[in-house]
This record gives structure tokens, sequence and C-alpha cells, in this order.
């Protein structure tokens, strides 16, 4: 399961920087440069507020689940 996991997430930020420059590009030709900025600032804005309003889960994934400060076994 890890690595399909681990190809879905490549293959998915792969096809958003892809698409970034094109939909940027015919952004900026029609309405201006300044526009492509102010576009990006609000999808990061919107990215952000989903990471931060993603809950988290109140039980750890199964017996053996690591977090951050535990030593590897």
């Amino acid at each position: 399961m890890g690595g399909s996991s681990i190809g879905v997430l490549f293959a998915i930020q792969s096809f958003g920087s892809s698409l970034g420059p094109l939909i940027c590009g015919l952004i900026a030709d029609r309405y201006g440069l300044i526009t492509t900025f102010y576009f990006l600032v609000g999808t990061i804005i919107v990215a952000n507020m989903l990471i931060f309003f993603t809950p988290i889960p109140d039980k750890p994934l199964g017996e053996k689940a690591r977090f951050a400060g535990q030593p590897a076994e």
C-alpha cells in the first residue's frame, strides 16, 4: 500500500506542476501579470486553510504507530 500511496502523491504533484504554468500563463495573457500573482495567493491561502482545518485523528492508526519524539524500535 505504501508504494501505491507514494505513486499517487507524485502523480498528483506532477499533474499540478504541469498545469500551473499553463493556467497562470492564460490568466497573465488575459488579465495581466499581477492578476496571476493574486490568483496564486488565493490558491495558497485556500490550500493552507484546508490543511489547518483538517481534523487530527483521536486514535493512532495502529498499535505500532510512531510519532515525532518517540524512538524507533
